[in-house]
């Protein structure tokens, strides 16, 4: 005998729509999870690569503000250079004004000059092998002095002393040498009259 079925001929196949929607719906949340979790490990990973570019970018900053110090103290190095090798070929200047200031410092009052003259004399230093020396080298190596020669009157014999004592005890002032000392009238008064020569050194200091 024939069961009968209570069950209506729609029913299975509702049932199994029903299945495959809820299927669809757990397929559909684990994608929208998965695209959500991609999305925030995106955006983590564009923030750490932010913090890392603005961290590279202040380096790189500062980098260019050390080589940009560091070409200026090249610059500054190398004008010094420049001025330290002008100075060793021209030699130290000698300000006559000055010199005649200090040379009037150590004069007693009642001596005056009567003349003043200076010659620059060169010379190459005298160095073994000098034919095998490249020519730059011997240009480090010349010799420069200034020879001066002053004139004057002093009262008495005993002034004239007193001034080459002082003359004699600054040290820039080289081989002081009295070429004369003798006495003369004039305006109807004895004095002193002399001639003393020096030498300054004008190599520039620490050169050859």
């Amino acid at each position: 005998m024939r069961e009968l079925e209570f069950i209506p001929d729609w029913y299975p196949s509702t049932r199994r729509r029903k299945r495959i929607v809820v299927l669809e719906a757990y397929l559909t949340f684990i994608v929208a999870a998965g695209l959500g979790l991609f999305v925030f490990q995106s955006q983590r990973n564009v923030r750490a690569d932010a913090a890392e570019l603005s961290y590279l970018q202040s380096d790189l900053s500062q980098t260019n503000s050390e080589l940009a110090r560091l070409e200026e103290l090249q610059a500054q190095e190398k004008q010094l250079l420049q001025q330290d090798q002008v100075l060793k070929k021209i030699g130290v200047y000698v300000e006559v004004t000055r010199m005649m200031g200090t040379l009037q410092s150590i004069m007693p009052p009642e001596m005056a000059l009567d003349g003043l003259s200076m010659k620059t004399v060169e010379q190459l230093k005298a160095v073994a092998g000098t034919s095998k020396t490249p020519l730059k080298k011997q240009e480090q190596k010349l010799d420069r002095k200034l020879e001066v020669s002053i004139k004057g009157v002093a009262p008495t014999p005993m002034d004239l002393s007193n001034f080459l004592i002082r003359l004699n005890a600054l040290p820039y002032f080289e081989q002081m040498a009295l070429v004369y000392g003798r006495d003369v009238i004039r305006s109807a008064r004895m004095m002193h009259e002399f001639e003393v020569k020096f030498i300054l050194n004008l190599n520039a200091p620490g050169g050859n």
